[in-house]
């Protein structure tokens, strides 16, 4: 499990190990390389933070051993963002994500969510 540290009322996940990306371990430098700078804005603070992007988030919400509706409702609310802020998601790396854990089979659950979105 990520550790977790709390910025104001957000609360930010953090690896301090390959190991504790489940199902990624092998392309876990490959994953930090991608990673991207946001800015969170509390105040008149402002926290730059490296995250991952959105195709491996979606990819390890449906990557784990049992999908719940929680998982789904963050990989809805991740695919609505992304759409509002028209950052495109390139959904052949999340499939590609999933194959590398040996869970191609969970890209229909995001089929369907698409599928619903529109």
């Amino acid at each position: 499990m990520p550790n977790a540290i709390k910025i104001g009322p957000i609360k930010v996940n953090y690896v301090t190990s390959p190991r504790e990306l489940k199902g990624f371990e092998n392309t876990a430098l490959d994953k930090l390389a991608a990673r991207e700078a946001v800015t969170i804005r509390k105040g008149n603070c402002k926290i730059q933070l490296d995250v991952e992007s959105i195709e491996h988030l979606i990819a390890a919400k449906l990557s784990g051993n049992n999908v719940q509706a929680k998982d789904m409702h963050d990989v809805t609310v991740l695919v609505q963002g992304s759409r509002k802020a028209s950052i495109p998601v390139n959904y052949e790396n999340i499939r590609e994500s999933l194959r590398e854990s040996d869970r191609e089979d969970r890209y229909r659950i995001l089929e369907q969510i698409l599928t619903q979105e529109h």
